[in-house]
């Protein structure tokens, strides 16, 4: 792109012109044709599969067509301003039938073709092959994923005034506009933002269409002519989602946990099918950070020596269990005491929050940092189905109880409390006078009966 017949505005400007084209092409002539040429020929019982995990293999590499569409919108409007009139010369010199814009549009057409291919082999794939077809639809999802990674990644670059590092939030998984309904307080405001999903953020920004810019313009022409401002942003781990306002379908909400922070975000989608998009996407990172919040959490316990399951549940049977024989009055008294602290937490959330149905359908990923009583939020099933939870104190070192109490409600009431439950006699004593006792089924009978089923 040094050529003393090049026009001055093209000159230096091979990258912009061609991206990263020869890193696709030296990735196909050298490895990925190599291989799938191999594999097609390759005596195997599941051919679907071979070509499912040869896409997944490769999975890193297709992010050099995301990096292409990336560029493809600079080196459009690069071509249509200072390059037409050169390379159509050229074209008519080497007679070619296409024109150097239709070529360089192969790469973009081709990971169009590979989606379709892939999709067509999953309909032709065997049902009782479920492994292929599992690999089938994952490449098909990885393909489609990088397609229109490019034009997130494209916007992504478009963000002004933003004191966040975007790099550090992990990888840009949705971008879209939304008609927003920002609630702060008594406050409604409502205005339209693009809407960025990361991994650990969910950014808003004001879209702002530059001077000159025309509406009637091509997509890659309009999409450079646009930039957003941002405004704010929600860390995931802060975040709540109800998947259902009212009776819209193109509706869902994303709301603060804190019990500091009153403010919710009503998101209208122009599509059904974007915001289920959206929810599936959300509900995935919730779930994720609630698992890894409670591996974390029991993790903890284990280092500190309470968190062993095999030194407090038994599931085997065993001489030692306590029911069916009587248990000592006073000692019942302790326990209920130890039950009702046990549980404050959860019956108040339960009471301030899913009783009075303030966030039907909604999911939180709880944690040890972030969970607190204010929260009026149900932990649900992605689909937004809400489950009961039987909340026993056989299970205070397990780790599980302490993801639904907060820190400094659990500590005081675990360790510093007289009423714990190994005070509970475990060996074979004989029974108390009949002054001081009563029988009972079973304490984990009398339990059960007594204590109120929670929605946490």
């Amino acid at each position: 792109m040094l050529r003393d017949d090049l026009p001055q505005e093209l000159r230096g400007q091979r990258y912009t012109i061609f991206g990263n084209l020869e890193k696709i092409y030296e990735f196909h002539v050298n490895d990925f044709l190599p291989e799938l040429h191999r594999r097609i020929h390759k005596q195997t019982d599941s051919l679907c599969l071979e070509i499912g995990k040869l896409f997944l293999e490769y999975r890193a590499r297709f992010h050099l067509y995301a990096l292409y569409n990336k560029n493809k919108p600079k080196s459009d409007v690069l071509m249509a301003e200072c390059g037409s009139v050169f390379f159509r010369t050229q074209q008519l010199m080497l007679e070619d039938k296409l024109d150097l814009s239709s070529l360089l549009l192969k790469p973009v057409q081709r990971v169009g073709k590979y989606a379709l291919l892939l999709q067509q082999l999953l309909k032709a794939c065997n049902c009782s092959d479920q492994e292929a077809c599992d690999a089938l639809r994952r490449a098909e999802e990885m393909v489609s994923f990088q397609l229109r990674h490019g034009n997130d990644l494209l916007a992504m670059d478009l963000i002004t005034r933003c004191d966040v590092n975007l790099k550090e939030q992990g990888a840009l998984l949705r971008q879209d506009e939304f008609t927003v309904v920002e609630s702060r307080g008594l406050h409604h405001r409502k205005c339209v933002r693009r809407v960025f999903l990361f991994e650990n953020l969910v950014l808003f920004a004001k879209p702002k269409r530059r001077r000159g810019a025309s509406p009637n313009a091509s997509s890659a022409a309009r999409l450079l002519a646009d930039t957003y401002q941002y405004k704010y942003s929600i860390q995931m781990s802060d975040c709540g989602l109800t998947e259902r306002v009212g009776d819209s379908n193109v509706k869902f909400e994303l709301w603060f946990r804190r019990h500091t922070s009153s403010s919710t975000y009503v998101l209208t989608a122009s599509l059904p099918s974007v915001r289920e998009l959206w929810i599936s996407e959300i509900a995935k990172l919730l779930w994720r950070q609630a698992i890894r919040n409670r591996e974390q959490r029991l993790h903890e316990l284990t280092n500190m020596g309470i968190g062993d399951r095999s030194s407090c549940v038994d599931l085997h049977s065993s001489v030692d269990r306590i029911e069916d024989r009587s248990v000592n009055s006073s000692l019942l008294s302790k326990m209920a005491r130890f039950r009702n602290s046990f549980v404050g937490f959860a019956i108040r959330d339960h009471s301030n929050g899913a009783a009075a149905g303030k966030r039907p359908h909604s999911l939180i990923s709880l944690g040890s940092s972030s969970c607190t009583s204010s929260n009026a939020s149900s932990l649900g099933s992605a689909g937004g189905t809400m489950r009961p939870y039987n909340i026993t104190p056989g299970s205070t070192e397990s780790g599980i109880c302490a993801d639904l109490a907060p820190l400094d409600e659990t500590s005081e009431e675990k360790y510093g409390s007289e009423s714990r439950i190994d005070t509970l006699p475990r060996g074979a004593a004989p029974p108390p006078p009949p002054s001081e006792s009563k029988s009972v089924d079973g304490l984990s009978q009398l339990l059960v009966n007594e204590s109120p089923v929670v929605v946490v």
